[in-house]
């Protein structure tokens, strides 16, 4: 269907959307299609790839590089470091990134994108027009392949919907499969995904979804149960989802709540506090389990625009930390050493254990990807699963129900803040999620703190 032609040989169809699950071999297929526009065409061939960061761009290269040296393509083409080259004919495939070095000017014969949902910051969408402005050459087409986005308010989502306003559209009798053409445009999108209306908890709809027959149920169902709702139906039913990647349901998160929760004096707490001093927020989270059951406090700060802004949130967290010692027995203070280390080892010297968990020797919880994915699944279980209690506060409900989630690999994700609703404006606050995330994953890795307590100050 993408090489469809003319009465003359033309090609019909210069501008390609195809839109399918993750895992359905998306990126493998850019990477053949990519080669076979390299020893297809003769006359030098400008072969470029694009994707939105380095890391997919190498992905993409991964898979073209095996298929060169390990077949008969190694008789003809010659591997390199970041591109793949035909030196008979001048051909060449180069990986383009959005943050690596970019160049205008290109003589374009194909250009496979890759994950076009990822494509919203500046440079990102400067690539992207780059490439668009750059199939000059008569035949030249580019194809974009990506799985659905969460905002229509995007570069994916207008190509998506002005596709659905083609003259041509053809929707299956099951409704998972929808191909439209725009013949004036020389456009074509075809999209393999869940409808709408299907419900995400159906392993027939999981499968209608997904058709590759290396996509099993058993690791479907492993994502479902694995992933925040918003994100499994995006990547893995290909459905278009409302927010910003939502980790946490507001049903979920209400049915925990409860106003008059109390964690009574001198029981085990864990703490973990979040900041943000350029913008004078923060959050303290106080965690203590009951049972099979996790309670939770948590306490927001904001400080006014001014001065001494940093210096005032410190204060701020720091009382409240030494509140915490005095009314009950702490087991550690979990916190981010890029935001609060002096404030940290300020209140280590005056009695405060700090958190030692078993991923570093040194004390902190940086907020990277092997501290926040476990205490991601933490936060996110324990709503899920209703074992958590929390005091149902105004400003952290609002704050956790805005944190997003990135998804890190096939089986990996975590949290992450949410990006700003239009240009130029400034993303939601989400120190309350990360603070409980962290002090879940303290209270399950740290040991049990024995020290003294402080009684007064």
């Amino acid at each position: 269907m993408i090489y469809e032609v003319d009465a003359a040989g033309r090609r019909v169809w210069r501008r390609v959307l195809w839109g399918q699950a993750r895992g359905n071999g998306k990126t493998p297929t850019c990477g053949g299609i990519a080669l076979l526009e390299l020893m297809a065409n003769d006359d030098a061939p400008r072969v470029f790839p694009a994707a939105g960061a380095r890391d997919q761009a190498k992905l993409l290269l991964e898979f073209v590089k095996p298929a060169v040296e390990q077949g008969p393509l190694r008789d003809y083409l010659a591997v390199r470091a970041n591109a793949v080259l035909r030196p008979s004919v001048g051909g060449v495939l180069r990986v383009l990134s959005a943050d690596g070095d970019l160049q205008h000017g290109l003589n374009v014969s194909f250009a496979p994108i890759d994950e076009l949902h990822v494509f919203k910051t500046a440079k990102q969408l400067e690539l992207y027009y780059a490439l668009a402005t750059a199939l000059k050459r008569p035949g030249s087409w580019e194809m974009s392949i990506t799985t659905a986005g969460w905002s229509k308010v995007s570069l994916l989502g207008e190509r998506y919907d002005a596709m659905l306003e083609s003259p041509d559209v053809w929707v299956s009798e099951d409704g998972f499969t929808t191909i439209a053409r725009d013949r004036d445009a020389q456009a074509l999108m075809i999209w393999r995904g869940a409808p709408a209306e299907a419900d995400p908890s159906d392993p027939a709809v999981w499968r209608g979804a997904n058709p590759a027959s290396w996509v099993d149920l058993d690791y479907l169902r492993m994502q479902a149960h694995g992933l925040p709702a918003n994100v499994f139906r995006r990547l893995h039913l290909n459905q278009w989802t409302e927010g910003n990647e939502q980790v946490i349901a507001p049903s979920a998160w209400d049915a925990c709540g409860d106003a008059g929760l109390v964690v009574e004096d001198g029981a085990a707490v864990w703490l973990a506090v979040n900041a943000n001093p350029r913008r004078g927020s923060g959050a303290l989270a106080v965690v203590s389990p009951q049972g099979e059951t996790q309670r939770a406090l948590v306490q927001t700060f904001a400080v006014e625009e001014g001065e001494r802004v940093e210096e005032r949130l410190e204060e701020l967290v720091a009382g409240a930390v030494r509140a915490a010692m005095v009314r009950w027995r702490v087991q550690c203070l979990a916190y981010d050493p890029w935001q609060l280390d002096d404030t940290a080892k300020r209140l280590e010297r005056e009695g405060v254990p700090l958190y030692r968990g078993v991923r570093s020797s040194s004390p902190g919880m940086p907020q990277t990807d092997p501290f926040m994915v476990p205490a991601s699944r933490m936060l996110y279980r324990h709503v899920a699963e209703g074992t958590i209690r929390h005091d149902a506060g105004r400003d952290a409900r609002r704050q956790v129900l805005a944190v997003g989630a990135k998804q890190l690999g096939r089986d990996s994700w975590r949290i992450v803040r949410p990006e700003p609703p239009r240009p130029g404006a400034d993303a939601p606050e989400v120190g309350a999620a990360f603070a409980l995330a962290m002090g879940l994953l303290a209270c399950e890795e740290h040991p049990v703190y024995n020290g003294p307590q402080i009684e007064a100050w």
